[in-house]
């Protein structure tokens, strides 16, 4: 079999994409964990409403690498150590903390898709997906800005 070198930089790319993916279920995990903790209602709304954005971040990543007969990441990886950790320790603080913490968690999602844009080998079908993931990202970011702003 002959590689190319576009196959190479869609190797490459997907790579990439399957690492924001498994970001995502860290995230996904650290929003079970963070629902568990926290004692208001509406704060449970909140993290509802994040772990559907994660969830449709995972499908639009996941159809651009299928679409390269790539295989998707299942789950997270050891990055979900920090994130979870982070979460559980809020929990000893109280609700805010948690929210801080899950904060600090999008914060450094943000800087993997910044990144991932900023490194790109141009192609209009991986740009367009990532693009609308960090934007997603920094709507979640504004919204647990918004939380922890009532709450103080």
């Amino acid at each position: 079999m002959r590689i190319t070198h576009e196959k190479v930089k869609s190797e490459f790319l997907t790579d990439d994409l399957n690492d924001l993916i498994r970001r995502h279920h860290d995230l996904l995990q650290s929003y079970q964990d963070a629902w568990d903790k926290v004692r208001a209602p509406s704060l449970r709304r909140v993290f509802d409403s994040l772990v559907r954005g994660h969830e449709r971040s995972i499908e639009s990543l996941s159809e651009v690498v299928k679409a390269h007969h790539d295989d998707v990441s299942e789950g997270p990886d050891l990055g979900a150590v920090p994130a979870r950790m982070r979460v559980i320790f809020g929990q000893l603080l109280s609700d805010g903390a948690v929210v801080q913490a899950m904060l600090s968690n999008e914060q450094k999602l943000l800087r993997k898709y910044t990144a991932a844009i900023n490194t790109i080998v141009y192609l209009p079908e991986f740009e367009q997906v990532l693009v609308k993931n960090r934007l997603d990202t920094q709507k979640r970011l504004a919204r647990l800005e918004l939380v922890i702003g009532l709450d103080d």
